[in-house]
């Protein structure tokens, strides 16, 4: 067939026309990229996921800007195309350059609800202009947290949080509880991984329900305690049936 085009003059020239024109024919266009974005995200844990309220979800980013002075981040979680009832997110600072980086989190405080969304925007200093917005799917599961049977109710410190102590010196925890084990439970109270640490051992605490008191101290090393760590064993300490961490402040300091 090409053998008579060729043969016929003008179907050539019609021929050398169509392919002249398609070899010229330029590539779509390509959105162009706004000068201010979000050039990419992650967040832990990883969706999807079930959290309790207040569990928090980390959210780390990097960004390009041309604004020479500066712009805000935020992050805000969203609920069928709604900001998420009862959230809680970091504020945002004000990050200058041509490019860098950002963390913060989020968490939904009280009740059931499904995060579907993370929406990012870019504002300029004083949040008077929209630079930068995009919606990110996920799927984040929050629901109210579960009581546990065994759990400490109250507590309190001998002195008080912030204190300057010397080594050697005593801080008493008070303490309620309530539990569901028969055969009762052992209860701590201590500073994690601290070197130099003396605490109270424990006998064996009765439910339903009850109050104690121990102590702790740091000897010969200045050391500060900013966290500590409350436990409740079953009466074998074979396993742990409750635990949480309390921040503290308290220095310890050498003689």
């Amino acid at each position: 067939m090409f053998n008579k085009m060729l043969s016929n003059p003008l179907a050539f020239l019609l021929l050398s026309s169509v392919l002249v024109l398609s070899a010229c024919d330029p590539a779509p266009p390509q959105p162009a990229l706004k000068p201010t974005r979000i050039t990419d995200s992650s967040v832990t844990p990883v969706s999807p996921a079930t959290l309790e309220n207040g569990e928090k979800i980390a959210f780390n980013y990097k960004f390009v800007t041309d604004q020479t002075d500066g712009v805000r981040i935020f992050v805000r979680p969203f609920t069928a195309g709604q900001l998420s009832p009862d959230y809680a997110a970091s504020p945002s600072r004000l990050v200058t350059g041509a490019s860098g980086d950002g963390d913060g989190d989020i968490t939904i405080q009280t009740g059931a609800v499904t995060v579907d969304q993370l929406r990012f925007q870019i504002f300029n200093p004083d949040q008077s202009k929209l630079l930068y917005e995009e919606f990110k799917p996920v799927n984040y599961t929050f629901k109210a947290p579960v009581i546990k049977t065994t759990r400490f109710t109250e507590s309190s410190m001998t002195p008080a949080s912030p204190a300057t102590l010397k080594t050697g010196e005593k801080v008493t925890v008070n303490f309620k509880y309530v539990t569901d084990e028969v055969d009762g439970v052992r209860i701590f109270v201590y500073p994690s991984y601290t070197p130099g640490l003396e605490y109270s051992a424990s006998g064996i605490y009765l439910g339903p329900s009850g109050e104690g008191t121990v102590t702790f101290t740091i000897r010969s090393f200045a050391v500060t305690v900013n966290k500590l760590e409350f436990v409740i064993f079953d009466k074998d300490t074979k396993k742990a049936l409750f635990q949480e961490f309390k921040p503290v402040n308290y220095n310890f300091v050498l003689p």
